[in-house]
């Protein structure tokens, strides 16, 4: 529902009041539900938090989750950009000798 600014000398209809009137009862048994609900289920906790959780019981922590011979994000993001300057033609390839041209 789109909010807008009333004039000081408008109006105001019966039925926008009315409406009003009935959606913050609706969103208050919104509210209610999801607090019901919220109560039953047991809290999440990030993977960071339940390493820390772990870590302060004296005991490992979680694994790592990443295997061996899995590329970082940071191998993964230059794979990406050398494949993506490959398909670019000669003309637009950034080379050392271009940049050093550029700045001058």
């Amino acid at each position: 529902m789109p909010a807008r600014a009333f004039a000081k000398d408008a109006r105001v209809e019966q039925g926008a009041i009315a409406d009003n009137k009935v959606l913050a009862a609706v969103l208050v048994d919104v509210r209610r539900r999801q607090l019901e609900r919220e109560a039953l289920q047991p809290m999440r906790m990030t993977l960071r938090e339940e390493d820390l959780r772990l870590k302060s019981l004296g005991e490992t922590g979680l694994p790592v989750r990443r295997g061996p011979g899995r590329p970082t994000i940071r191998e993964l993001a230059l794979r990406r950009l050398a494949a993506e300057a490959a398909c670019l033609p000669v003309a637009h390839r950034w080379t050392s000798s271009s940049r050093r041209r550029s700045r001058a």
